[in-house]
């Protein structure tokens, strides 16, 4: 620390509080070693006379207490750099005799709401348990994790419409959408590992050029994320190169109808490794980030936003019914559902999976599906599965083929319009 780098005494003054008014002090810089007792105030004899030690006092004798001569890291807010620390390593130093008491300061930034310090004196703070009724524990720790944590942070609150309290802060868009791209990328390759698993394995092992390509962009991902960490633990720059590998595996698979699954299961792997490691994964999930945003929600939880988004759904249709609204209008309604509010509930159209249960009564009783598993009512349940045959071609356009392979497919059906794509309609 250089304290010639601080251009404003503002700084000391704030931290010796009223002590930097005293008369006795020559400079304004200097802090309090050894202050005289006023009378109740506890005291001690000392070759100074009777008083009591100065605060920055309080944290050098804690730690020599404890760790002794040497500290490995020492942290605190961006505010104490000095005098604090300053004052405090000069005091540890004299008192141990040694030239580097601490080897590390770690000072983090501070939080601002709508660019005020947060504070109790200002009344602008939020508690942490206020913070999770709006957010879960994991979109909270993606918004620190795309912040530099020596810079300060501005949140700028959203207040709701009404002006009864907060309903948010703009910068949690961010940390939704991050924790959106990695939870639909597991949901794919999650639904990618059961297709294959449904397959005969191909003996066919040698790499595309897509592959190569994308086997490199992994390579070359971990040294990137490797080198941030190791550069003051830079997470901003960590997650956007996890999440753009994420982005160059989606494009592979949705251009490779036949993608290899052990490519991209090891990028599953790597990125929810890195995330476990930033506290956003889940040690009970395949590959490390499973869907309960990392809370332990109930069941009742999980589910009631999306029983709220299709009674909203439920009420939009009913009310495009009583006004006779044109075809389109529901059609419209429709694709919002599916391509709006469930993908922000971690539901997305697009990969279907294996298996369809139709209807609910001892549904317990499913087993997996074998080559010759019957299409009708099983004994003594009221339900019935069947098999996807053929489960590219019940993707979108754009996910999981070509145009080759899609025109050939339309020219199979004699021209016709093309089914199941998932387009223009409730799906």
């Amino acid at each position: 620390m250089v304290f010639e780098s601080k251009s404003v005494i503002r700084v000391p003054i704030q931290g010796e509080g009223a002590l930097s008014q005293d008369d006795e002090k020559r400079s304004p810089m200097d802090f309090v070693l050894w202050k005289s007792s006023k009378e109740g105030e506890p005291t001690w004899e000392s070759q100074w006379g009777a008083g009591r030690p100065g605060w920055h006092i309080e944290c050098s004798a804690m730690c020599s207490d404890i760790l002794g001569s040497t500290v490995d890291i020492n942290c605190g807010g961006v505010d104490l750099s000095f005098p604090h620390h300053e004052n405090q390593l000069a005091q540890s130093e004299a008192y141990w005799d040694c030239s580097q008491w601490v080897n590390y300061f770690v000072h983090s930034g501070h939080l601002h709401i709508d660019g005020l310090k947060m504070s109790k004196s200002l009344k602008n703070f939020i508690t942490i348990s206020a913070a999770m009724s709006l957010y879960t524990a994991r979109q909270i720790r993606f918004l620190f994790l795309l912040h530099l944590w020596s810079e300060p942070m501005d949140l700028t609150p959203i207040l709701k419409a009404d002006g009864g309290g907060l309903e948010g802060f703009v910068q949690m868009e961010q940390a939704i959408a991050a924790e959106s791209s990695f939870a639909e990328f597991f949901f794919m390759v999650k639904a990618l590992n059961r297709e294959a698993a449904s397959k005969a394995e191909s003996a066919e092992t040698f790499w595309t050029q897509a592959e190569k390509s994308l086997h490199r962009e992994l390579l070359q991902t971990q040294v990137k994320v490797d080198a941030a960490l190791r550069d003051s633990v830079d997470t901003p720059v960590a997650v956007k190169a996890l999440l753009e590998l994420v982005r160059s595996a989606n494009r592979y698979t949705a251009r490779n109808p036949e993608a290899r699954v052990h490519l991209v299961l090891a990028i599953a792997r790597y990125i929810g490794q890195i995330l476990k490691v930033f506290g956003v994964g889940s040690s009970d999930d395949e590959f490390g980030f499973g869907s309960d945003g990392g809370e332990g929600r109930g069941v009742e939880e999980i589910l009631t936003p999306h029983l709220d988004a299709f009674v909203q759904f439920r009420d939009e249709i009913r009310l495009l019914a009583k006004e006779k609204a044109e075809p389109k209008a529901f059609l419209s309604s429709c694709d919002n559902l599916r391509d709006v509010t469930m993908p922000k509930l971690g539901v997305r159209h697009g990969f279907p999976p294996p298996l369809e249960i139709s209807g609910f009564q001892n549904f317990s009783r499913v087993q997996p599906l074998t080559a010759a598993a019957p299409r009708v009512h099983g004994p003594g349940g009221d339900w019935r599965f069947r098999r996807f045959r053929n489960l590219e071609t019940l993707r979108p356009k754009g996910i999981g083929a070509d145009d080759g392979t899609r025109k050939a497919r339309e020219s199979q059906k004699g021209g016709g319009e093309e089914k199941n794509s998932g387009r223009g309609g409730p799906g």
